[in-house]
């Protein structure tokens, strides 16, 4: 649409956006798909500002942006855990395994987790049933335990976990 790395957003339907914080910024620029949102935003060497007409859409960004088989390895990079995270994970997973992959490298690296419901069923795929995945302890009440259930895509095939210090809650559970 014309916007650049280093572009500055300075207003959105006219209103100055000069020191808002990103989450104001991302609210303002939400709206009903179809509708139409003006942006000014600034870019290094061009003195008067830009100005342009969006239109509003629904994005999906995708949990599992692409999966490859590297030398018998099949590589599933998880980056979120939205709404569609273990849809897409056993997809790449069944694709990855039907292309010859002998293992599975799941990269976790950077993920700051998301919906944990998502978690449990991605964890379920390479699991045995009833195996325990989550326990939640709390003073004055019984522990709950989530177990795997459900789809095993890739029960009993050899997996790894990638993580790093930017992996966050629903990343570690499943790892």
């Amino acid at each position: 649409a014309g916007v650049r790395d280093g572009d500055r957003i300075i207003a959105i339907a006219d209103s100055s956006a000069i020191g808002w914080g990103l989450s104001k910024v991302s609210e303002r620029l939400r709206g009903t798909p179809g509708s139409r949102v003006v942006v000014s935003f600034t870019r290094q060497g061009i003195p008067t500002p830009i100005r342009l007409t969006f239109t509003r859409r629904e994005v999906h960004i995708p949990a599992v942006p692409f999966s490859t088989v590297l030398n018998g390895a099949g590589y599933i990079p998880l980056q979120t855990f939205n709404e569609n995270a273990a849809e897409e994970v056993q997809a790449a997973a069944t694709q990855l395994i039907a292309q010859g992959a002998r293992g599975l490298v799941l990269d976790l690296r950077d993920n700051g987790g998301g919906i944990v419901e998502q978690a449990l069923a991605i964890s379920s795929m390479f699991l045995r049933d009833s195996q325990a995945i989550l326990s939640v302890k709390s003073r004055g009440a019984a522990d709950e335990v989530s177990s795997a259930g459900g789809a095993h895509v890739a029960e009993g095939v050899p997996l790894v976990v990638l993580t790093n210090a930017g992996s966050a809650s629903a990343a570690e559970i499943v790892a």
